[in-house]
């Protein structure tokens, strides 16, 4: 903070060291972590790597499941908890012609998708269940995201009521712009939703219809 350079005693290249390994047909990596000082010590943790969400697994109906945001549980939730997932075909048919995620309309643009956490043992290492991702929730609905609603990033305020949910829109004319929905309820289709874009440094209003 003043100027001074303060010596690091962790050496860049021996942070991580990976071990594959195959134990009981779960593939798994142990991370291994050492810091270099006067002495040496590591810490290792065991990790299943095995995706919770996948079309190859068939656990879920869509090729491409990522960049998920958290649900956190509420009474408009029933107490439900999981995830918020961007979800995509990026082809038509499993293993057809990839359109890079430029897909257009409700069959191949970027959707938000929910799954309900099923189990979670904080006490084991054994990774959390999640529903089958299958029921889209939060979709492209006109020019202003024609090409998709992605990335999102979600809030829940306890005094409102409220998830407040930033995400990507992709317009059919090819314009990138960050926007902002709410709902009480981000685990269902909602029937309408109060949805901001923010344009520079202009903040654009509307209510609009799902």
């Amino acid at each position: 903070r003043d100027g001074r350079t303060v010596p690091c005693s962790v050496r860049p290249r021996e942070i991580f060291r990976r071990e594959p390994r195959t134990d009981a047909g779960i593939q798994e990596q142990r991370l291994s972590l050492r810091m270099t000082n006067t002495s040496h010590w590591r810490a290792s943790a065991t990790v299943d790597v095995t995706p919770v969400l996948s079309f190859v697994d068939g656990t879920s109906r869509f090729q491409q499941s990522f960049n998920p945001a958290w649900v956190a549980p509420s009474a408009s939730t029933r107490w439900t908890s999981g995830l918020l997932v961007r979800s995509q075909n990026c082809s038509a048919v499993a293993g057809g012609r990839c359109v890079a995620c430029a897909g257009s309309g409700p069959r191949n643009a970027s959707a938000l998708s929910f799954s309900a956490l099923l189990s979670d043992d904080n006490h084991t290492s054994s990774a959390p269940v999640f529903a089958k991702l299958s029921d889209v929730v939060f979709a492209p609905h006109d020019a202003a995201d024609e090409r998709g609603t992605e990335d999102p990033r979600l809030a829940y305020d306890d005094r409102t009521g409220m998830y407040y949910m930033f995400y990507t829109a992709w317009s059919v004319s090819g314009d990138i712009r960050l926007s902002l929905a709410t709902t009480p309820d981000p685990t269902s289709a909602p029937r309408c939703i109060y949805m901001c874009v923010l344009l520079g440094a202009a903040l654009l209003a509307r209510l609009t219809v799902v």
